[in-house]
């Protein structure tokens, strides 16, 4: 994961950054101080502009700060008065923080064979700068310094593993959800079109086909048909998922007949709110919506409609839309199984949305949905995405700490063969205590209260143990025991969110170390080198917790561009399913109505005996058309082709289906032939088409009175999987066409 590689990049140049004023301090408050250090200061404060500069551009090389180091190092070591002094401790331990730097930035092996080849030229040029102090720092350089390299890239390779691992997971598994949400809300929405259909076109054509009463008022009569034509317009030329597919239902809510006046949000705030709901959820609500202002311009007789949308719930993880307006109303039990009562509650109960509506005769209609979040909905992604960074980090502590740990036992054993000292109980201190904080972030997925209290009461006695081993600040340099204590403070900041234990086990960490570097060592000197290990680990860990800062900041961004990349595949596949539906509305010829209730609004009477006739036919094409389910996405645009082809030679074709679709290949195969067999039959002829479970299978059937089905299924190249069967009863003709029967 780029992002992970860009944080521990940038925590280590920061950690440079902060570390570099130190080693010029210790340079003053050392033996140092007596020799014009100005060469010193200018020199370091170089390589901290150059660190700088790396930390705030992410292009810049960090094999060039990496190399500059090292030499100034070499430039330092030069100018200390000895091995033990602060000056020679700060500027060893800068060394070792690079050290450590080259090994998790630099990830190709080439670059760890250079860094490996740094560390012994370091080493050389030391020894050959003063032959006379010997070869034991020198060969202490060679230990630490690849050792410091090399300590790393194990733990960092696992991490990186893990947090690819996370994305990659997280984001197919979202993909997954999000074409699983698009597909289930346009099946709806296909249901919510087919009854739209229903309540409009198909009501208004049968009332015309009945003639009387139903046509006596023209003027009603011609509004209500100018009104069903925009519906099969728009059906057949917008997007069916209109009101999912945008930010928000505001857009939408503008081309209408009557004014919208939209309260409460608007603009962005409420592309913010509309954006942050499920797709289905959005799906319901802009169908709902959109249906309620449809009835109010249909029936209530008035010029504006107010819809007010808020948001609701605790922390705004609802929404809340009111739909009224001051028109005729009308009485609830009058419709209670159909027009807008029922056909809303229907649309929104599917979702989870609550619906209270309050109506009356002559006071007007006043709708309100509400929906609110589950507990874990809405922001359960981002939670996820930021639970596993958290893993990341917590492994990261855990395994640097046991690895640190684990090296300091190999160089104790190198440095001091066959001696007990207290390097061995430091590191047996920090791996028990590390083993236990694995175990108890294994058993309860996080620190518990009383681990991260051993942890924060064990990190400042490591230090104690740690520098007892060298009599605090009079002994050899200190490497890897001045880091080793504050691993376990990197725990408890990876383990837990809050900034207040982090500064209470840090104060406590500091304060032990402040009261021992005054009142256990012997020497001002000693205790300045105290302050030095102790200042070792306090910035280690503020590069930690910068680290971890960096690294949720990079999740937060992480998670806005993946919800960004949400909503494309949102809008993808309801494009992708928009066309489908478009194109079936299409196949099907749902124009001719269209072309017919916009005669009827305008200059056809529909009192007459053309518009009666006419009004007839589409009316019960039309209730063919919508009885087809719309889970038949394969086969049900072949259906459709065959309804319109079936009008248009006044064939009388019938369509029964189960919800059940069909493959793609032989879905073409079998609609290919339906629309020939409703090409070849003689006018008038009743053709029934049936889709159903058979035996092995779904089962095409074809009945009719013309035996040219059966020639023309005789004729078909059929595919080597499908079973083709002839049967006649007296003038029926039965074909069959399904998958073959098992051996």
């Amino acid at each position: 994961m780029a992002s992970f590689r860009d944080a521990v990049r940038w925590a280590f140049f920061a950690g440079m950054v902060v570390w570099m004023p130190l080693v010029v301090a210790a340079y003053f408050v050392g033996p140092e101080r007596h020799h014009d250090g100005m060469l010193v200061v200018g020199v370091n404060g170089a390589l901290l502009v150059v660190a700088a500069v790396a930390c705030a551009k992410p292009e810049f090389p960090a094999w060039l700060v990496f190399l500059l180091q090292y030499a100034v190092f070499v430039f330092d070591w030069m100018h200390t008065a000895g091995p033990s002094t602060p000056f020679a401790v700060a500027t060893f331990h800068l060394f070792i923080i690079t050290a450590v730097a080259q090994g998790l930035v630099l990830r190709r092996r080439i670059d760890l064979v250079l860094s490996l080849a740094c560390c012994v030229a370091v080493a050389v040029l030391i020894y050959l700068a003063d032959p006379e102090q010997g070869t034991r720092f020198p060969l202490f350089l060679l230990a630490n310094g690849p050792l410091a390299i090399v300590v790393g890239r194990p733990g960092l390779v696992p991490l990186l593993r893990f947090a690819r691992s996370l994305d990659t997971n997280h984001h197919e598994a979202v993909r997954a959800r999000t074409r699983l949400d698009v597909q289930t809300a346009a099946m709806r929405r296909a249901a919510e079109e087919q009854r739209q259909v229903h309540d409009t076109a198909i009501n208004t054509l049968a009332a015309v086909a009945r003639g009387g009463s139903a046509v006596s008022d023209l003027g009603a009569v011609r509004a209500r048909c100018h009104a069903d034509t925009q519906v099969l317009e728009h059906l057949m030329s917008s997007s069916g998922l209109d009101l999912t597919a945008h930010e928000s239902p505001e857009a939408p809510l503008a081309r209408r007949t009557v004014t919208v006046d939209l309260t409460g949000l608007s603009g962005q705030p409420l592309a913010d709110l509309w954006a942050g709901m499920p797709l289905g959820v959005r799906a319901a609500l802009g169908g709902a919506t959109g249906e309620l202002v449809t009835n109010a311009e249909k029936h209530a007789g008035v010029a504006r409609v107010s819809v007010d949308i808020r948001a609701d719930g605790a922390g705004g993880g609802g929404v809340r839309v009111v739909v009224s307006d001051q028109g005729r109303g009308f009485a609830p039990e009058d419709v209670a199984e159909r027009g807008l009562a029922s056909s809303v509650r229907a649309r929104l109960a599917e979702e989870g949305i609550a619906f209270d509506l309050r109506t009356a005769p002559g006071a007007g209609v006043r709708a309100a949905m509400s929906w609110r979040a589950d507990g874990d909905q809405g922001a359960g992604e981002a939670a996820d995405f930021r639970v596993g960074v958290d893993r990341v980090s917590m492994v990261g502590a855990l395994l640097i700490s046991a690895l640190l740990a684990g090296g300091g036992i190999f160089l104790g054993a190198a440095n001091h063969p066959g001696e007990l000292t207290p390097d061995y109980l430091l590191a047996a201190l920090v791996i028990t205590t590390t083993l236990l904080a694995w175990r108890s972030w294994r058993r309860h997925d996080r620190l518990t209260g009383a681990m991260t209290a051993v942890l924060v009461v064990t990190a400042p006695i490591a230090f104690l143990v740690s520098g007892s081993g060298v009599d605090f600040g009079q002994g050899y340099v200190l490497a890897w025991q001045c880091i080793a204590p504050a691993m376990l403070l990197f725990i408890v900041v990876a383990g837990t969110r809050s900034a207040r234990v982090v500064a209470i086990g840090t104060a406590a960490y500091a304060a032990v170390g402040a009261a021992a570097a005054f009142a256990l060592t012997a020497t001002p000197a000693a205790g300045a080198v105290t302050f030095v290990m102790l200042a070792t680990g306090l910035v280690w860990v503020g590069g930690w917790v910068l680290f971890n800062l960096r690294l949720r900041r990079m999740a937060a961004r992480a998670i806005r561009e993946h919800e960004a990349a949400v909503r494309a595949d949102e809008a993808a596949e309801a494009q992708a399913t928009a066309a489908q539906v478009r194109a079936r509305w299409r196949l099907a010829g749902i124009e001719s109505a269209a072309d017919l209730l916009r005669a009827l609004g305008s200059t056809l009477d529909p009192a007459s005996p053309e518009a009666r006739h006419r009004s007839g036919l589409e009316e019960t094409y039309l209730r063919q058309v919508v009885l087809l389910p719309p889970e038949l996405v394969n086969i049900g645009a072949w259906f459709c082709q065959a309804l319109s082809t079936a009008r248009e030679r006044d064939v009388n074709l019938q369509v029964r289906s189960g919800p059940h679709d069909i493959a793609p290949g032989t879905a073409d195969l079998l609609g290919q032939y339906v629309v020939d067999a409703t090409t070849v039959v003689d006018p008038g002829t009743d053709l029934v088409v049936s889709l159903l479970e058979g035996r092995d299978g779904l089962q095409l059937r074809l009945v009719a009175t013309d035996s040219r089905i059966a020639e023309l299924a005789r004729e078909r190249d059929w595919d080597s999987g499908l079973e083709l069967e002839i049967q006649q009863y007296a003038q029926q003709v039965l074909v069959r066409v399904g998958p073959r029967a098992a051996a």
